[in-house]
């Protein structure tokens, strides 16, 4: 959610990936074969301080379950996190069920929200195309996304 990485990019990411001293997330691999860099935000490095216990550069960050480099089940993880919080309860339309993938859609919202031009979003997002930038989300999502986001910003205060 504060990086703006897909589900794909955050299994493969290793040690040797995390730039903590320029504040920079390597990544590589991509869906769209280009290669970029993210940001580390406070959240990030806090979360990554705490995993790195000094592994080789060719460690994953994210492990298994069992600490196997090969598979990290991050969706699946993220996915029973939404069903036991309830978060697609009632939801009959797969395009408006949050998934991990929502969570790119949310860093996208909050760089637009802040001003952002749609070029600089499009390249932290990884999109080759600013087109998949401009897309509009789903009907639902315009009509009570404006109202939502308002409750959720008034209730951190």
């Amino acid at each position: 959610m504060f990086s703006g990485l897909r589900a794909g990019e955050c299994r493969r990411l290793t040690w040797a990936d995390i730039d903590f001293e320029h504040g920079k997330i390597f990544i590589k691999d991509t869906k769209n074969r280009f290669n970029r860099n993210a940001h580390i935000t406070a959240e990030i490095r806090e979360m990554l301080l705490r995993r790195y216990q000094g592994q080789s550069k060719s460690t994953k960050v994210l492990l298994g379950l069992e600490g196997g480099e090969s598979y990290c089940p991050i969706s699946e993880h993220f996915s029973r996190a939404v069903k036991e919080l309830g978060l697609n309860q009632g939801t009959t339309e797969r395009r408006q069920t949050v998934c991990f993938h929502t969570l790119q859609h949310t860093f996208a919202s909050w760089l637009v929200i802040m001003g952002k031009p749609l070029y600089t979003v499009s390249k932290l997002l990884g999109h080759n195309n600013i087109r998949w930038t401009e897309r509009p989300p789903g009907p639902r999502s315009q009509k009570s996304g404006g109202r939502e986001i308002g409750r959720h910003f008034e209730s951190r205060q």
